[in-house]
């Protein structure tokens, strides 16, 4: 992503040069939905960075991405809407793959599937994504 006179890459910053922070927030955006924004994609980055870091890890990031992002615009921070096959596709993984993933989220009482896919720890999420 080129830098115009609106863009500034992030100085300093672990992410690419395609995250860029903005002087001000692009037309119709508030300068706080500019902020979310910017701070889902540097999640998301943050999750597919590397094919190297396990699909159990990728996913609770992925998963505590989206649910901060729920927060933030005002839903339910723990229901996940996304389909399984949209969440596969952002991560990279194959639907099996997640669906694996998942399931080990579930087992170790992270998440329940039983009505959707919903954060039931968000803080044992978070301590599992941060373990890369």
């Amino acid at each position: 992503m080129p830098t115009s006179a609106a863009l500034q890459p992030l100085s300093g910053s672990p992410f690419p040069a395609g995250i860029v922070a903005h002087k001000r927030a692009p037309a119709g955006l508030s300068v706080s939905a500019a902020a979310e924004e910017r701070d889902f994609e540097a999640r998301r980055w943050l999750c597919t960075r590397s094919s190297r870091r396990d699909p159990l890890e990728r996913a609770a990031a992925l998963l505590v991405a989206i649910s901060c992002n729920n927060d933030h615009e005002g839903r339910d921070a723990n229901a996940i809407p996304d389909s399984l096959s949209c969440v596969a596709d952002l991560l990279g993984l194959s639907d099996v793959s997640l669906a694996c993933a998942v399931g080990e989220l579930e087992d170790r009482g992270l998440v329940a599937t039983d009505r959707g896919l919903r954060v039931i720890d968000p803080a044992g999420l978070e301590r599992l994504a941060e373990a890369a």
